[in-house]
């Protein structure tokens, strides 16, 4: 049986506002994440290219989302997000002394629960951003929103190369070992300044006049004789599911696989740096305008 009620209320813009906010803050975190990481790695014992803290950081969504989604119905999305930032501030703390420690358990531990705290996030944010505005225009914001997440990867890069490029002088002789503890110091006040951001968001939450949601059960599911007990008995849930896993694999696995080799002999870019520079910011940077147009085009839809 179709409900009637519904979760929109009128006053939206402000929390919409602080929801992109959020989007375009672990969006950008996400990516200038990895390259602080990649600067860990000789110090940590490993190869530059090892893709494992990609492999962890988005495992943790696939091994979190269930209990993500069950712990979102249980205390609602505002105190999910508060507990999703509080658990990304926690985790990018434990990275500082696994830095300095040269700890790589310590910091493998980090990425899981950073991905975890992200999961938290992300399970909260999406169904959020479609209940709290008027149900016809839910997917073009939604949408909208994601494009604020893709700013925020877009310009995540480019801080990275001013953070990451610093070079040891050359006249002092340093060994490859002292360079990688020189590179491991290097990323400490930047994970300091995230976990800074990440609790600042975490105080503006609380504080914030955002609309407590604790169940999303009265929305109208829009399917006529609706006596489903189950989300995956619906068909549209299950191939979109398998849609956002070829969306996501696709769009992750372009930037953890781009490969240096290829961009230095093939497209004649003198180094990573480039591909910094122009590639990754191109990439992250269409998408981001993709997600502004899908956004506006599903609105010009719905009249």
């Amino acid at each position: 049986m179709r409900s009637s009620k519904s979760l929109y209320i009128r006053d939206y813009k402000k929390p919409i506002a602080l929801i992109q906010l959020m989007f375009l803050t672990w969006g950008f975190i996400t990516v200038i994440n990895g390259f602080l990481l990649n600067e860990l790695k000789p110090k940590l014992g490993l190869d530059p290219n090892d893709p494992i803290f990609g492999y962890l950081f988005f495992g943790a969504y696939f091994a979190m989302a269930f209990p993500a989604g069950y712990l979102i119905k249980k205390i609602g999305y505002k105190t999910g997000f508060f507990v999703g930032l509080i658990i990304s501030a926690f985790s990018v703390l434990m990275i500082i002394p696994g830095a300095k420690e040269s700890n790589l358990i310590l910091v493998i531990a980090s990425v899981i629960v950073m991905g975890s705290g992200f999961t938290v996030l992300q399970v909260a944010g999406s169904p959020y951003v479609l209940l709290i505005g008027e149900p016809k225009d839910g997917p073009s914001r939604l949408s909208i929103t994601g494009a604020y997440n893709s700013f925020g990867t877009w310009i995540a890069p480019l801080i990275a190369v001013l953070i990451t490029n610093a070079e040891p002088d050359a006249a002092m002789n340093y060994s490859l070992e002292q360079v990688a503890a020189m590179k491991s110091e290097l990323v400490v006040l930047p994970y300091v300044l995230l976990a800074t951001i990440f609790v600042g968001l975490a105080v503006l939450l609380h504080f914030s006049d955002l609309p407590f949601i604790k169940s999303s059960s009265q929305v109208d599911t829009n399917v006529e004789n609706d006596n489903k007990k189950f989300i995956l008995q619906y068909p549209h849930v299950v191939l979109g599911a398998i849609a956002i896993f070829c969306y996501v694999g696709a769009e992750v696995g372009v930037f953890m696989f781009i490969d240096e080799n290829f961009i230095v002999q093939e497209l004649g870019i003198s180094s990573l740096e480039g591909a910094v520079k122009w590639i990754v910011p191109f990439y992250w940077g269409g998408a981001m305008v993709g997600r502004f147009m899908g956004g506006n085009i599903l609105k010009d839809q719905n009249p």
